[in-house]
């Protein structure tokens, strides 16, 4: 889990470095049994620590009774005063599952506030199960076994239990075993019964391990007393029930997703073996649930990606690092040190005051056309449109306002200056801030939205932060006090979407779903596409229009020539439209609309909010702050992140039932009157607009 973290950090811009420097100030998160442990505790810095479990003499003496040599050492109690110690000093404790604080507690009981109950995770995307569950003879069920395969106790359970069950299983085993798991492996490879039916593979690269999983149709994780186990992690990502043993916080990841069974003869009893065999039968007997509901225990518990942002949080730190480095670092100082001898921008009476719009490009996108949209409605501004990554923009551009391609500090920097700007807003950049305050602007927004774009740009020198989605308030509030910031959503103008004439892509015998947006990696096309190849399967009439194309922008990830292939094989059933300047028109034309990003991928999407304007019922990964706008149940459907069978279940709700899309569609609507209206946003716009202004 900590190397998963550490590359999970490092793709959000944090530096993670094992800690040799006591005397460092830097938050630190401490495992135990790290050879400066105390002198790091004993620091002044933040210390978190993470805590598995302690020795428990109880478990020890329940083990002598069945096996002699498992005695609680004087070692044990030693690790566990070091563990005391480290529950006394660090700043904040995280503790693997319930079971596990639970045990813990009688060392020491944190004060509530300083703790929290983090599992480990695993990327889902990485561990993911098969888009079709393979089919077996029944007579032939395949149960795994992983990890460090140590204690003769773990074998010799796995293998009596698999001798219980009425029909021969194969056994999978991967893992480095020790002397006596060894030894009860040579010993039943001797057995006529396992003849040719076990697998023993010492080790997978990780990224091999999937493949493994998806082999097995059950786990039997045999091991009393695991706090948090990762293999039982990666078992449910990848759609494989689990039983253990009910002692331990695997019960905790488990859950409906496979079984616990309870030991009630102490260790390893009978009636605990005999219940095992009973729990792998029920399971096998009714696998395909089971393996749905593994994936979601995962989706649920354990994803990588949302746990990351706890870790952080436990650090000190926003989900996201902004941007720093020589670059940034040297824009600031010349921001400085140029706008503090560079006279003030001030607005010269009876001209209209002029703002700039800074984005990276103006073609067609979610954000370009609620900015396009407000800038209609405020004739009373002069609006200039700056890109500062792609030269080429939407027409809007020039009808509305004036547009200039500045890619550089100093072009930006005389420009400002030369236009006379009074009021600069900026979305998720850095540097044009500072060219901004080098051009002697006093007056400087960013608009923000997801988690992702709030926290990769700081907000030290701005004079106010418009978010457009309250759940990202938090992190402006936390991280940086001393910004004032206001929560106005993205909307849209009603009377302008029902003056708009549908335009279907889709044959009048199919439902149409489809989206509206740029393509990207994390938007995830492909699980829609792939859903649709399901629904196609179970003979449902249903066709995809994606509207949109890859980013131009240098350095992005082009995705369109993949989604093309996969689709393949769906021939006409999936249209790619291109790129749109209507999206309402197309999403009009939807019977329902989807929007399947990853996490952090999204704030409130403009995507969702077209459709719903037009009385469409959506179907949305259940990331960031969509739920904010999706109500799950009344105005669409939201689903785990990286599912497809999800994506897929969902969308066979609403197109086998019209009357629950229509009830969805007017739910929808309703929604985007109540809370994403024009009107209110404008009016809201306004007053920032004039506050900032009239107090210059």
């Amino acid at each position: 889990m900590i190397r998963r973290f550490i590359d999970s950090a490092k793709s959000r811009r944090y530096t993670v470095k094992p800690d040799w420097r006591i005397s460092s100030n830097q938050p630190c998160l401490l495992n135990i049994g790290h050879r400066s442990q105390e002198k790091i505790l004993d620091s002044r810095r933040q210390v978190v620590f993470r805590v598995a479990g302690m020795f428990l003499r109880d478990y020890f003496d329940r083990m002598r009774a069945v096996y002699k040599d498992r005695v609680f050492k004087p070692e044990f109690e030693k690790a566990n005063e070091k563990i005391r110690h480290a529950l006394k000093t660090a700043s904040f404790v995280i503790y693997q599952s319930a079971w596990s604080k639970k045990n813990l507690d009688s060392l020491y009981q944190r004060p509530d506030g300083t703790w929290k109950i983090i599992p480990n995770a695993v990327d889902l995307k990485l561990f993911s199960p098969r888009t079709e569950w393979p089919r077996r003879p029944k007579e032939i069920p395949v149960l795994g076994a992983v990890g460090s395969l140590r204690y003769r106790s773990r074998m010799e359970v796995l293998f009596d239990v698999a001798e219980r069950l009425p029909v021969r299983p194969h056994l999978l085993l991967i893992g480095d075993m020790d002397k006596y798991c060894h030894d009860i492996l040579l010993k039943s490879l001797a057995k006529p019964l396992w003849k040719n039916n076990i697998t023993h593979i010492k080790s997978v690269p990780p990224e091999l391990l999937p493949q493994y999983y998806h082999m097995m149709d059950c786990m039997v994780h045999t091991v009393a007393g695991d706090s948090c186990p990762n293999v039982v992690v990666e078992a449910l990502a990848c759609g494989v029930p689990v039983v253990c043993p009910e002692d331990g916080g695997t019960k905790e990841l488990v859950d409906d997703a496979g079984f616990s069974v309870v030991d009630p003869d102490g260790i390893c009893g009978e009636s605990m073996r005999d219940d095992m065999a009973k729990a792998i039968m029920q399971i096998l007997e009714r696998l395909p649930d089971y393996q749905k509901r593994a994936r979601q225990r995962a989706e649920n518990n354990n994803n990588l990606e949302i746990l990351t942002s706890q870790y952080l949080k436990a650090l000190g730190f926003p989900p996201y690092a902004y941007e720093r480095g020589y670059k940034y670092k040297v824009a600031r100082a010349i921001g400085n040190l140029v706008g503090f001898v560079t006279p003030k921008i001030t607005i010269v009476n009876n001209e209209k005051p002029r703002i700039a719009l800074i984005l990276w490009d103006w073609n067609i996108g979610g954000i370009a056309s609620w900015m396009f949209r407000l800038v209609k409605a405020l004739p009373e501004y002069e609006f200039h449109f700056i890109a500062t990554h792609l030269e080429q923009h939407a027409p809007e551009c020039d009808e509305l306002g004036r547009f200039a391609y500045l890619p550089s500090f100093w072009s930006l920097r005389n420009y400002l200056r030369q236009k006379r700007i009074s009021l600069l807003q900026v979305h998720n950049n850095r540097w044009p801030i500072d060219a901004a305050k080098a051009a002697g602007i006093i007056n400087i927004i960013e608009r923000t939205d997801g988690a992702r774009s709030c926290c990769s740009l700081s907000k030290n020198e701005l004079h106010y932060v418009i978010v457009s989605a309250a759940g990202t308030l938090p992190y402006v509030r936390a991280f940086w006090p001393h910004v004032t910031a206001k929560v106005i959503y993205n909307s849209i103008d009603l009377s302008e979407v029902d003056n708009i004439e549908a335009k279907r892509i889709a044959p009048s015998n199919c439902i149409s779903i489809g989206r509206c947006s740029r393509f990207g990696k994390g938007k995830r096309l492909d699980l829609i596409i792939d859903a649709i190849a399901m629904l196609k399967q179970n003979g449902l009439p249903v066709h995809l229009t994606l509207a949109g194309e890859d980013s131009r922008l240098k350095g992005a990830i082009p995705v369109e020539k993949e989604l093309r292939e996969r689709a393949l094989d769906l021939g006409e059933t999936v249209h790619f439209y291109g790129k749109t300047s209507d999206p309402i028109a197309l999403a009009k034309g939807f019977d329902i609309a989807v929007c399947t990003s990853d996490p952090f991928n999204e704030g409130i999407p403009n995507s969702l909010i077209e459709p719903m304007a037009c009385g469409k019922p959506v179907i949305a990964t259940d990331v960031d702050q969509v739920s904010e706008l999706v109500e799950d149940g009344v105005n669409g459907i939201l689903v785990p992140p990286s599912n497809v069978r999800a994506i897929a279940e969902a969308l066979e709700i609403l197109v086998r039932d019209p009357e629950r899309r229509k009830a969805m569609g007017r739910a929808a609507r309703e929604k985007i009157e109540k809370r994403f209206s024009f009107a209110v946003a404008l009016k809201k716009y306004k007053e920032v607009y004039k506050s900032i202004l009239q107090n210059e």
